[in-house]
């Protein structure tokens, strides 16, 4: 097998070393080419385990997990075990479900946890070093351990390594196992109309115990924990959003993996250029939505536009109208905005210095004066620019002062009525 010597005792030939492991290299490349490249899909994924004798030589062997794989050897997926003939160097291998010591050999791709019995071969006592490399082709939720089953020792070689000391020289089979895990999967059940049922269903190996799985939301805040847990379980009550799950293995081992939930909730929000307008004056009405599919506007004069987000609209007549939008979705949901705007007559924005009416603003005091008979009925009322009443009141003088030290500087509203003739007219007050 492919081995990546160190350190050359002086008292070996080194000619003919160079040569026997040139040899080795060379068949083992060969191997490795035609394992790795041939049938090699982008599903593929391998780890590459190593051991180290004593005096520091190192053998390697390649197990990997592909579509199309199976454990028995195969000649043009699989590679064979060689032993080196020049003492103190090791040799690991796997064995294939046909008993076959490989260098490099393949299984099927990860749909449960695997294990996967190794053999090693030593002529010197003393520790050996056990390492893992390649392991960042797979998820970070699959755990890759080596079991030591005469020391009921399991290391998890993803952040670790494991020394052993070895009495026995030989081969040694039925004592060293790799276990590599599943990748944790997850699905979500989308979050309903009031955006509080969503879900995230987990499913983990059940041969992995999670020390710990912390879901935080986008805020990175804590939703939930839990401990010592394996198999599936789930995560309730979710709105949707982004979520990260942070998983600990042994108290030393994290890994984060992001997760989403998707809603069904609507949201809806009317946007108007302006908030007060014109008799026949076109209003470009907007909505700013999540989730909606249908949109129903209801512009309280009686009209109505039903499916059109952005709407152009001109008011017929004077007013305070409450528009309403209501957005569904093929889900059920429903959500409704509702804005106030103020619409005028022709004349009430223009200078009516001739007319019978005048109405300024001072201060935080609003002056109308009348040169006409006041008939009964006749009221003033004051509206804010988001149709929030102000002020009402009859009015009884020709001349009338109404002060409002608490109103804020912003512009309103004034409406005029009476002997059956409405006027209105948008004034400014300013401390």
């Amino acid at each position: 097998m492919y081995s990546n010597y160190q350190t050359v005792p002086e008292d070996i030939n080194c000619e003919s070393r160079k040569c026997a492991i040139m040899k080795t290299l060379f068949f083992t490349l060969l191997f490795i080419s035609l394992a790795s490249f041939a049938f090699a899909t982008q599903s593929k994924k391998q780890v590459k385990l190593r051991i180290m004798s004593p005096a520091g030589y190192v053998s390697e062997t390649i197990i990997y997990f592909d579509l199309g794989v199976v454990p028995a050897f195969i000649a043009n997926q699989d590679a064979p075990e060689v032993y080196s003939n020049i003492p103190g160097i090791p040799s690991i291998y796997s064995i294939s479900s046909d008993n076959v010591y490989c260098s490099i050999n393949g299984y099927s791709p990860l749909t449960t946890s695997a294990v996967i019995p190794l053999g090693i071969k030593t002529d010197t006592a003393g520790g050996y070093l056990f390492t893992a490399s390649m392991l960042s082709n797979f998820d970070s939720t699959t755990i890759v351990q080596l079991e030591d089953r005469q020391q009921n020792i399991f290391t998890n070689l993803g952040n670790n390594f494991y020394i052993v000391h070895l009495t026995d020289t030989g081969i040694v089979n039925g004592r060293f196992f790799l276990h590599v895990s599943q990748a944790i999967q997850f699905s979500n059940v989308i979050a309903g109309c009031a955006n509080d049922d969503g879900m995230l269903q987990i499913s983990s190996d059940s041969s992995v115990l999670w020390s710990t799985t912390a879901l935080y939301d986008s805020s990175n805040v804590l939703v939930s924990s839990l401990n010592n847990i394996s198999g599936s379980y789930s995560f309730n009550h979710l709105s949707e959003g982004n979520y990260k799950l942070v998983l600990s293995y042994g108290g030393d081992y994290i890994s984060t993996k992001a997760m989403h939930v998707n809603g069904n909730y609507i949201v809806a929000h009317i946007k108007l250029p302006v908030l007060s307008a014109l008799v026949n004056q076109e209003i470009n009405f907007y909505s700013l939505v999540h989730n909606a599919t249908n949109y129903f506007w209801d512009f309280g004069d009686g009209s109505q536009i039903d499916g059109i987000a952005n709407p152009t609209f001109a008011f017929l007549q004077p007013g305070v109208f409450n528009v309403v939008l209501t957005c569904t979705n093929a889900a059920g949901c429903q959500y409704s905005d509702s804005v106030s705007i103020t619409v005028s007559s022709m004349n009430a924005v223009s200078n009516i210095a001739d007319d019978s009416r005048n109405i300024w603003a001072h201060a935080k005091t609003i002056t109308v004066v009348l040169n006409e008979e006041i008939k009964p009925g006749a009221e003033i009322i004051i509206y804010n620019l988001l149709g929030q009443l102000v002020y009402k009141a009859s009015l009884t003088q020709l001349t009338t002062d109404i002060t409002l030290n608490n109103a804020p500087n912003e512009y309103y509203m004034i409406s005029l009525q009476n002997n059956n003739i409405s006027l209105t007219k948008r004034v400014a007050l300013i401390q």
